[in-house]
């Protein structure tokens, strides 16, 4: 990785020179050095990555940079998404095999509250 690609990502994610300077114990001087050059050392780009509390992958791909509680909350969402797909598919088929009676209505009331 070169120091303009590592310089970029630090700005993406918010972060100043400064700050990964302050975080790494060195001078700006140092970081600013660091970001003109051609080929980052792997484990300065491990370093600045814990730093900023981001995979290394991220800071060599073209995603947008996610922390470790944003790919939590993304296997969260796909857990709940999987939840309430299940609920969807079970609904559908109450409602396919069913005719809808008062009685199945009603059970079909009370699940479609229960998925919200």
């Amino acid at each position: 990785m070169t120091g303009e690609e590592l310089k970029k990502k630090i700005q993406e994610h918010g972060f100043t020179q400064t700050m990964i300077a302050q975080a790494m114990g060195v001078t700006s001087q140092n970081v600013q050095s660091l970001l003109r050059s051609n080929d980052v050392k792997t484990g300065t780009v491990e370093a600045i990555a814990r730093i900023m509390g981001v995979s290394v992958s991220a800071l060599y791909n073209e995603y947008p940079i996610l922390s470790v509680d944003d790919y939590a909350r993304i296997k969260l969402l796909e857990v709940e998404n999987a939840h309430l797909r299940e609920h969807v598919e079970s609904l559908s088929r109450l409602i396919a095999e069913k005719d809808l009676r008062l009685a199945d209505r009603e059970t079909l009331m009370k699940k479609i509250k229960d998925i919200l």
